[in-house]
């Protein structure tokens, strides 16, 4: 009814959103989610709204699914307060606004349980390095351990070298290393077989559960021929889905 949607109108009075974000997104359907908009249109949803009007005009927009909306407005409220997930949070809602699919509910739902480092760690999962001799798949970086680390033997220090030269790799496609296996000798720097192991850990394990859980990150692990010898490494690599989902909450699609 006219009287709900100038109600919620008066909603976004004076916080800086335009009623034709409401009108526009919303549509016929507002009459129906008058009162759960309101329940969930807080500061967060205000900050979000802000962005996505900034980015957008009433001309390129559809009306939303009324389904999609109320989860939309509830999950994205309980959301913590970081630009990178309100970023994110806007773009979301511009793809579905342009062409919904039902994914963009899935997507919603991920959205919802990430947190500002999840969101920070998975952004960074992108940040490959350009570098000519940066690998390309996890094929070419089991090429690259195996030629540039035939063997290990040696003191801890020269495993400790080891794991910060593995960390440096040039990495050419997006994926991050999860965990690093180093075998060293705590005897003679001669001895042929390793007894103990040095590993490093990456500090974003939960992170790094939460998006593979979440089925945005894949784990991959290397290991060389003789593990003994020769390091191996743990990581992560993006899935067709986390490629997908980075797309939409880049703003890209």
């Amino acid at each position: 009814m006219p009287g709900e949607l100038v109600t919620a109108a008066s909603i976004l009075a004076g916080s800086g959103v335009s009623t034709w974000v409401a009108d526009k997104l919303l549509g016929p359907s507002f009459d129906g989610l008058g009162e759960q908009f309101r329940a969930y249109a807080g500061q967060r949803i205000t900050k979000i709204l802000k962005k996505f009007q900034s980015e957008n005009f009433p001309n390129d927009l559809n009306t939303l699914p009324p389904g999609f909306a109320i989860q939309f407005f509830q999950k994205a409220s309980f959301s913590e307060d970081d630009d990178l997930l309100t970023a994110a949070w806007a773009s979301l809602l511009s793809s579905a606004s342009r062409s919904f699919e039902n994914r963009h509910m899935l997507f919603a739902d991920i959205l919802s349980v990430m947190s500002a480092s999840d969101a920070k760690f998975f952004e960074g999962v992108f940040q490959v390095s350009d570098e000519s001799e940066a690998v390309e798949d996890v094929q070419r970086l089991f090429g690259h351990l195996e030629s540039h680390y035939p063997h290990v033997g040696g003191p801890l220090d020269s495993a400790v070298s080891m794991v910060d030269q593995i960390r440096s790799i040039p990495i050419g496609f997006p994926c991050a290393l999860r965990l690093i296996t180093v075998p060293y000798s705590d005897c003679s720097p001669n001895l042929r077989h390793a007894d103990h192991v040095h590993v490093w850990r990456s500090e974003s394990e939960t992170q790094i559960d939460v998006l593979v859980r979440n089925g945005l990150l894949r784990e991959f692990s290397i290991n060389l021929e003789s593990p003994y010898h020769r390091p191996g490494i743990e990581g992560v690599v993006v899935t067709a889905l986390g490629n997908e989902f980075h797309k939409i909450c880049a703003g890209e699609k």
